[in-house]
């Protein structure tokens, strides 16, 4: 060893003395797995030099540990995929105790680390998406995994080849409890939602970690054009509760966005009077915020009822008639359906 904790096969490959290496490696006195203070082995050491000669050598030895990793958690493999160089993939490849599914200490695989690629570089992407031993479904320690990765990148060609693969699971939850669809409906793209949507085991009413599914995550991020499209989904609950009762148009309700709202009202199968935990409606919800237009709204629904009482027994009007609500145009709208009921 000398002052930097470099055993001589090591040091003979850092200063690019192949020769010398294969010298040393052929007397047999030292270990070739021997790593230096970073935790780079001969072999890692010859792949951040794409010193091809000295990597045959290495992967034909008998005794080499070809899945040893840096303090960095890389292995040699994984640097063969960083350098781009397809040749040096393949030679690894070939090797068969290779692990290809190999993970960083940032919980980066090879195939994740692919997404990211530039665009020349796509057929090595393609080589790890299609290949049935490669983990698609990994998540980094961010909670990404390479479809939200190559979303969030723009990378079109290789969602579309992503989601062409029978083996993606497309409703996993990452480590905060959110699908992938959850994420890029939050990141408001229209674009890609559509695409996601277009696969047919696609579940768009799994709840996310606050209970609710994406209908409810489209209308909190003011999500128009997403909503839309998730109404055009046949399983679509219009009418599902979260864990507090609040339904997708509540929810419309206290984001005040008439828009939302004038579509969920449209739809056959909503249901006007569901109550959330409190006993309130979507109409006292409207009541309470004090918006006249949603109010006036919600009112010119055939089945709508008024005087709906909360958990507490409180109905509409006796909410109006309180000396702190002073909206007369409400209360006019309220006594007007009333006296019409």
């Amino acid at each position: 060893m000398n002052s930097e904790g470099l055993n001589p096969i090591l040091l003979a490959i850092k200063k690019g003395y192949t020769p010398i290496a294969k010298l040393l490696i052929a007397t047999k006195d030292y270990d070739i797995n021997d790593k230096d203070k970073n935790g780079s082995s001969p072999l890692i050491q010859s792949v951040l030099q794409e010193n091809t000669e000295m990597i045959d050598l290495l992967l034909e030895h008998s005794d080499i540990r070809v899945n040893l990793k840096d303090k960095n958690g890389n292995s040699a493999f994984f640097y063969a995929v960083k350098s781009y160089n397809k040749d040096l993939i393949e030679k690894f490849l070939k090797y068969p105790s290779v692990n290809i599914n190999t993970k960083n200490n940032n919980k980066l695989t090879p195939c994740i680390l692919t997404v990211s690629f530039v665009d020349k570089y796509f057929n090595i992407s393609k080589f790890f998406i299609t290949n049935e031993k490669v983990d698609i479904n990994a998540y980094d320690r961010y909670g990404n995994c390479a479809l939200i990765i190559a979303m969030i990148k723009g990378k079109v060609k290789i969602v579309d080849l992503l989601l062409e693969q029978e083996r993606l699971q497309i409703n996993n939850k990452n480590k905060n409890g959110k699908t992938v669809l959850r994420q890029i409906i939050e990141d408001n793209n229209p674009f890609f939602t559509k695409k996601l949507l277009q696969r047919k085991d696609i579940d768009i009413n799994i709840p996310g970690p606050d209970g609710r599914p994406v209908i409810f995550t489209s209308i909190q991020y003011k999500g128009f054009e997403i909503l839309k499209l998730l109404l055009t989904q046949k399983d679509i609950d219009v009418n599902y509760q979260d864990p507090d009762g609040f339904s997708p148009l509540m929810v419309a309700i206290q984001c005040q966005n008439m828009n939302i709202i004038t579509t969920l009202l449209k739809l056959k199968e909503l249901k006007i009077n569901l109550q959330n935990n409190r006993g309130r409606t979507a109409l006292r919800i409207a009541i309470d915020i004090r918006n006249y237009k949603i109010i006036k709204k919600l009112l010119q629904v055939k089945d709508i009822n008024v005087e709906i009482p909360d958990m507490y027994g409180i109905k509409i009007s006796d909410v109006i008639n309180k000396k702190d609500y002073h909206n007369t145009n409400i209360k006019k709208l309220i006594y007007n359906k009333l006296k019409s009921s």
